[in-house]
């Protein structure tokens, strides 16, 4: 792990394995082990295979490590430091080595103390090739438990990777007459471990070999090693010897069950070299290549070319699969001979370098026959005579390049756009037999539908000459918005036939809920795309050089923060609530000089559960303390299954990611509107984005459901070693990168990015992986971009990646890697380890990161006293790790001149580390600073680690922004991962990407950093418990609210203030009415507009808790000042922190004057109201109006009104300072100035008389809101809207709206208007619209007391922007239900037996858990979750018919839908 080789993957590689399908693929001999198969008689598996060549060729083949090769093979885990060990967890330390004897078996003894322990193998003395329980890569730990001081042996057998001790299985072997022949020193030596048997589980051991010449032979089975315990013929004790016969090259396996001591042996042809593999390559239409080492032993290369060797070779096709062999003859297929043709082509090698050394066989075919013969099973034999000696299949991917690239670079692929605006489709599949597309056709353009029920429509695909199937749907029968999936007949060598694959689209830009189908969405369609984005421009950086980068996970920047509405909390929606606390201190960093959110995968992750239903919630131990287990074990216990995890497991690179959107918005063209809506957001507060691309791997390979590219084409776009099992050196199953087509779709999903989404940049996952010649022309085809065409500069997106030198194209290999150095003058940045390692000390993947300070850690300057070397030692290093900081802070540059620690003035490029150049740019742009990110610890969990016990916390956060000065005050790119500023911790986990919101969850509140929330999980960190524990339990390691509160700064006012002011969103038009959305920014949150507010009169909307009215999807709610004055005292309220808190109420809030109830509530004007209401009244009849100026005269006067309590009948008075010190007090982000309520029976007269008063009222309520808000300056300020009167006369409701907007008192003018007062119903539009006309656009209209579909379509025409009702809850305790086709009452007699929802559809909880029947049997049976049950579903219809109409007006269809609801809405009412 030199320099410019050392990577940070997401922690250490072999921990990185993702959950039960990303594996590493086990070489064909191993696989074979395990089932029984061929297997050489010494164990070590054949790896880097020297090929059997003259001098005169120079190169080898690609592979493991040979069989002749000894490797440092050790036991790394909680035992090493027993056996004497610096430290357990340890893979190259040489004393816990095991040793390959004659053999090939690897083993050791070692003398144990009592204890429970873990372990795994290790190769090559790094965690690189490391194996656990079953032989897996990177599998689970091996445990065992020793109650004495015991003599343990360890055996490991290399071909399968297992590795096991004499603790929990038993040391068998075979003494017999064969064992000579496998290579002991003699037959019949029980100690030798020739044949050695492995332990394969419930009991049983199998050894298998094909090293036994012809002949007759016996054996025993013994146990330990020794003869003291053996068995013979059926299981006896010292029985008489096993006899068995076999031939020449057999395979033979032994099988011991120790339950019963018996053994079973089998004997079987063995397959010849290459069987079962793809060693072979088909590079042009018609040259193969041939490897070396499938060459008989002892023949050379050179003698192959000569024709000496006398070998002939066959092309073997079969176009359904089937060839094999039989009697060592070619069998199920066509054979054509194949001319041994000497060197490959210059152009070959040079574009494959890994051939080099291959000889070139010529087939007799033309393209058209290679085309077609590439369509089936194809493979190569090699023959002796008659006899074949060799048989392996080919591996495809130059060849397909050779005969497409250059035409199927230049099409387009995926969904398409006729000139009729319908959907054409297609694919790129040139080895498939037939292609079919399967549609479904959906209600909406945007495919916003669940998957459509039904077969679907199925639509023959076209075969062009470049590859590609097409459907042009001429016929126009598939929609916008039609589901789809490709049906793919296609020969699979997995399976070794044709399969028909049903699969998405790779092209997918939309999909359904869980990736199963792809739906064809028009990017371009105007109801896809919020105005939050299409209003808000990315912010302009000059130079890339200075950006400051925020790497940021979509889940860890919400899921935990409360001041989200909890169903957007985790998702893209989340990043568009302004006031919540997370966007108020990205804003905050905005403002500080951050400029960049770097997000982690959005695209379509393979692993997380999408729906909610399957999402899993760990169940937290309230009482579990900081270093406990509990923790852990709940999030891994629902680790699968939850809805967190990195994401670096690309299921699709087009479509964003499905869980990360709103529950209602997760298919088709809905989560593609979220995902912009949070590109938007961040646009407008001052960030670009950045999307995290993971183009290297996939989550799995083969006929796997987790499989899109290899289930299309078959073995060309996942990178296949030697033998043609798949590489996964990055985890999981390689991208061959360097293929044309997985180029060109890289490609292709970046400009559809950046295009469709106006991202500003991509971070690349292991970009050591990619060529760079491949990165360059990524960057130019961003480049060609323009604003004017398509609406993004692309030469101004920044690319930047891990240039890690690292796995099967390491060091060039393959390609010229677009690696640190290999980059520079590109512009393209590379991430910086050694500012980092200097920075923290010692490695990433220390065992104990408690030992090695560093530069930012305390190295020489507060010494933990742990690091065993001297000081001068010490010293040297710190002097050395200063320099690499300070040629970091000048942008790693490779020609910047310094004087260095020892004197010496070098060029950045000329200072070494570990081995290797320093500095590795040309432009600052080119390196990228950090001294932490999402993988390994967070910074300051390494600083709880490295700087001493006892240090205050004030000190580390010290050292916590020295650390951070490195990267922000350099000349480079700085970046910080999200919360590193907040001190965030994962409580030690070294690595997070499937450890749940529990320990990934950012507190943006500054009240805890994560620290001590329990020991991380065990899985990758139970090796460090001993060490985590005693810290997480430290005291002086737990940051407070105080201590993290000089990182943590509440933001302040931008371009508007975070606590009052109103955005105009999308507006109606003027000849379709002033309605428009909005948005209204209050001290406690947002509320996007139009919006219905529910009404919880006393503090509780009636029946509901108020998270039940959160969940309802509620931003906010109103209550009664009168009401609340009355019971329990505004003061009791305003003691408890406002209504909000009070009602356990996260979100903004509004009350009432006070006005309404005092007036309503009065036994002479109640009847005059009621009258009113009833339309029994004559408004025209002068005894009536008489009567009407009565009832006020007897409660109102100039200063205000006096009313009787209805509580006790005791006298109050209310005026506007009573009305506004009430309402302070309550604490309401939203207060109505004081007014005089009047009725439709109040006389013209009366109306100008009352006018006048609530004017006069209102220049009073200014006043002393103005006083008190100065004098309750510590609380979050209340805005205060003025009520509009005028009953229904035109000049006075218009002159009443210009008086209260231009009403200005001290500086103090009206924050939003109330529509109050009498409303005919079949005039509210007018009137509202004779209000909103003369208010101008500049501050939010509330109309008062309206729920009804109707009035609430007719208010937003007119320009209302809030609504109000207590109807809804109302009208449901007395059993009305709402319901798109009109009202109607629960406890009617029909419903007695009907088992449907109260709505069919209906998304509320009542409707997806209760039925008809059931409610009306409630409501007869007079019990209280009636009342609960229809408020839950009443509110929802109205929150959600207000919710439809906002996204009407921004979809630009809200005629349409007005037409559509209340047609049904009336024609229902009617029936």
């Amino acid at each position: 792990m030199g320099g410019d080789s050392f990577w940070t993957r997401e922690s250490v590689v072999t921990y990185r394995f993702n959950r039960t399908f990303l594996r590493r693929t086990l070489s064909v001999g191993a696989a074979i082990a395990l089932v029984g198969g061929v297997l050489p008689a010494a164990w070590a598996e054949p790896g880097t295979e020297t090929s059997n060549q003259a001098g005169d060729v120079n190169t080898v083949e690609a592979g493991a490590a040979g069989a002749a090769d000894d490797v440092l093979v050790t036991i790394p885990g909680s035992h090493n430091m027993a056996m004497g060990c610096d430290a357990d967890w340890a893979p190259g330390c040489e004393k816990a080595a095991l040793t390959r004897d004659a053999t090939g078996v690897y083993s050791a003894t070692f003398t144990l103390p009592v204890g429970d322990y873990q372990y795994k193998v290790a190769e090559g003395g790094s965690w690189d090739t490391a194996f656990g329980a079953g032989g897996a890569a990177g599998g689970a730990n091996i445990s065992y438990t020793l109650t004495e001081t015991t003599s343990v042996t360890f055996f490991y057998n290399r071909a399968t990777h297992r590795v096991w001790n004499t603790v929990t299985d038993q040391m068998v072997t075979l003494p017999g007459s064969f064992q000579k022949a496998l290579g002991c020193t003699d037959n019949w030596k029980p100690e030798c471990l020739a044949p050695l048997m492995e332990p394969a589980g419930d009991g049983t051991y199998t050894y298998a070999t094909t090293a036994l010449p012809e002949g007759n032979y016996e054996f025993k089975v013994a146990i330990g090693g020794s003869d003291n315990e053996n068995y013979g013929q059926d299981g006896v004790v010292g029985g008489a010897n096993y006899q068995f016969a076999t031939k020449a090259n057999k395979l033979v396996t032994f099988t011991y069950d120790s339950a019963t001591h018996k053994v079973d042996i089998a004997s079987a042809d063995a397959p010849v070299a290459g069987a079962g593999e793809q060693r072979a390559y088909w590079v042009t239409s018609d040259i193969l290549a041939w490897p070396t080492s499938l060459l008989p032993q002892g023949v050379t290369r050179a003698q192959v070319l000569d024709g000496s060797a006398k070998l002939s070779y066959e092309l073997v096709t079969a176009p359904e699969g089937g060839a094999g062999l039989a009697d060592g003859a070619v069998t199920g297929a066509s054979t054509s001979a194949l001319t041994v043709a000497g060197d490959l082509p210059a152009e070959v090698t040079a574009a494959h370098p890994n051939l080099n050394g291959y000889i070139a066989l010529k087939a007799s075919l033309d393209e058209a026959g290679a085309r077609e013969a590439l369509t089936g099973q194809i493979a190569v034999a090699q023959k002796s005579g008659e006899s074949v000696n060799a048989f392996t299949g080919v591996q495809i991917a130059p060849v397909l390049d050779s005969l497409y690239a250059a035409k199927a670079t230049q099409a387009s692929y995926g969904v398409g756009w006729n000139e009729a605006g319908k959907p054409t489709f297609a694919l790129w599949a040139p080895t498939a037999k037939n292609v079919t597309l399967l549609s479904w056709n959906t209600s909406t353009p945007s495919g916003s539908d669940a998957d459509v029920q039904g077969d679907g429509l199925r639509t023959a695909a076209v075969r062009g000459e470049d590859g590609r199937w097409s459907v042009d749907n001429a016929a126009g029968e598939i929609h916008e918005g039609a589901q789809y999936l490709w049906e793919v007949s296609v020969y699979v060598p997995e399976t070794g036939k044709v399969e028909t694959n049903l699969v998405t689209d790779p092209y997918s830009v939309a999909l359904t809920v869980d990736s199963t189908r792809s739906v064809a969405v028009n990017m371009d369609n105007p109801s896809i795309a919020p105005s939050v984005w299409t209003d808000s421009k990315a912010p302009v950086i000059e130079d890339d050089a200075q950006r400051s980068i925020y790497e940021l996970h979509v889940r860890d920047f919400s899921a935990a923060d409360t001041s989200v509405p909890e169903y957007m909390r985790g998702t893209y929606m989340a990043f568009t609530q302004f006031e919540s606390n997370g966007m108020r201190h990205l804003a905050e960093l905005a403002r500080a000089g951050m400029n960049t959110v770097h997000l982690l995968p959005t695209f379509d992750i393979a692993t997380i559960p999408e729906k909610r239903a399957d999402q899993k919630t760990p169940v937290i131990p309230e009482d579990a303390g900081p270093a406990s287990e509990e923790q852990q074990a709940a999030v891994t216990a629902v680790a699968d299954q939850d809805a967190y995890n990195w994401g670096y497991d690309p299921l699709h690179w087009m479509a964003p990611e499905g869980s990360y959107a709103t529950s209602s918005h997760q298919n088709g063209g809905a989560r593609v509107r979220e995902f912009r809506s949070m590109v938007g957001g961040l646009h407008s507060i001052g960030m670009q984005v950045v999307l995290d691309q993971v183009y290297n791997h996939t989550p799995a390979a083969g006929q796997s459901a987790y499989s899109v590219l290899d289930r299309v084409v078959p073995g060309y776009y996942q990178r296949l070693n030697a033998t043609g099992g798949v590489e996964t050196s990055t985890c999981c199953s390689n991208v061959a990168t360097e293929n044309a087509m997985s180029e060109h779709l890289m490609i292709d999903s970046m400009i559809h990015w950046a295009k469709y989404y106006h991202v500003d940049g991509f971070r690349f996952d292991l970009m050591g992986h990619h060529p760079a010649e491949e990165m360059k022309r990524a960057k130019a085809a961003l480049a060609s971009l323009t604003l004017e065409k398509d609406g993004v500069d692309g030469s101004r997106l920044y690319i930047y990646g891990e240039g890690w030198n690292f796995g099967e194209v390491a060091n060039n290999a393959l390609f010229t890697q677009a690696t640190q150095g290999q980059l520079d003058g590109t512009g393209i940045g590379a991430f910086n380890d050694r500012l980092r390692d200097a920075v923290h000390g010692g490695g990433a993947f220390d065992p104990d990161h408690r030992v090695f300070q560093g530069f930012g850690t305390g190295l020489l300057t507060q010494p933990s006293g742990l690091d065993h070397r001297g000081w001068n030692e010490q010293s040297a290093d710190l002097a050395h790790r200063t320099d690499l900081v300070r040629l970091g802070l000048a942008g790693n540059l490779k020609d910047y001149v310094m004087t260095i620690s020892d004197g010496s003035v070098r060029r950045g490029i000329d200072l070494i580390h570990n081995g290797a150049p320093a500095a590795f740019a040309s432009h600052p742009q080119e390196n990228v600073n950090y001294v932490d990110a999402h993988d390994n610890e967070t910074l300051y969990d390494l600083l709880a680690y490295k700087l001493p016990q006892g240090m205050p916390v004030a000190e580390r956060v010290r050292m916590n922004t020295v650390c951070l000065a490195t990267v922000t005050l350099a000349q480079s790119p700085a970046f910080w991962s999200a919360g590193t500023e907040l001190l965030r911790s994962k409580s030690l986990d070294r690595d997070s990407y499937n450890s749940g919101d529990w320990f990934n969850a950012i507190d943006f509140t500054g009240q805890s950093n994560g620290f001590g929330r329990g020991l991380p999980p065990a899985s990758r960190n139970e090796g460090s418990w001993a060490i985590q524990g005693p810290l997480l339990q430290d005291d002086w390691l737990r940051p407070s609210p105080e201590e993290i509160a000089p990182f943590h700064a509440p933001a302040s006012s931008g371009g508007h203030r975070p606590d009052r002011g109103f955005e105009v969103g999308t507006r109606l038009g003027i000849e379709r009415g002033l309605g428009r959305t909005g948005v209204i920014h209050t001290a406690h949150g947002i509320i996007r507009t139009p919006a219905f507010i529910p009404v919880g009169t006393k503090a509780n909307v009636k029946a509901l808790t108020p998270e039940m009215v959160r969940a309802l999807g509620a931003q906010a709610v109103l209550a009664n000042a009168y009401h609340l004055y009355l019971q329990p005292g505004s003061d009791i309220v305003d003691e408890a922190g406002g209504f909000a808190s009070f009602m356990n109420w996260a979100g903004p809030t509004y009350t009432d004057s006070g006005g309404f109830q005092v007036l309503s509530l009065g036994a002479g004007f109640k009847k005059v109201l009621s009258q009113e209401f009833s339309g029994k009244a004559d408004p025209t009849d002068p005894a009536v109006q008489m009567q009407a100026i009565k009832a006020s005269n007897a409660v109102v006067d100039d200063d205000g009104v006096i009313f009787s309590s209805h509580i006790d009948g005791t006298k109050h008075r209310f005026n506007p300072e009573v009305s506004m010190g009430i309402q302070h007090q309550l604490g309401s982000d939203i207060m109505f100035a004081f007014d005089e309520l009047t009725s439709l029976l109040h006389p013209r007269s009366y109306q100008e008389e009352s006018l006048e008063r609530t004017h006069a009222w209102a220049a009073r309520c200014l006043a002393e809101h103005k006083r008190l808000t100065e004098e309750r300056a510590h609380k979050p300020y209340q805005q205060l809207w003025g009520v509009i009167q005028g009953a229904q006369w035109e000049d006075l409701r218009r002159a009443a709206a210009r008086t209260m907007a231009d009403m200005e008192v001290d500086g103090q003018r009206f924050d939003g208007f109330g529509v109050g007062g009498a409303l005919e119903k079949e005039n509210l539009g007018t009137i509202v619209s004779w209000v909103c006309e003369e208010l101008g656009e500049d501050r939010p209209r509330h109309l008062l007391g309206i729920s009804e579909p109707e009035d609430l379509f007719a208010g937003v025409a007119a320009g209302a922007d809030t609504f109000d009702c207590v109807n809804p809850s109302r009208v449901a305790r007395n059993a009305a239900i709402y319901t798109p086709d009109g009202r109607f009452n629960i406890t009617n007699a029909r419903f007695k037996r009907d088992f449907t929802p109260l709505v069919e559809g209906c998304g509320c909880y009542t409707c997806t858990h209760y039925t008809r029947a059931y409610i009306h049997h409630l409501f007869k049976a007079k019990e209280i979750l009636s009342a609960t049950l229809a408020t839950i579903h009443n509110e929802w219809f109205t929150l959600r018919l207000v919710d439809g109409i906002r996204a009407s007006i921004i979809d630009g269809c809200f005629d349409e839908f007005r037409s559509d609801m209340l047609g049904r809405y009336e024609a229902g009412r009617r029936r």
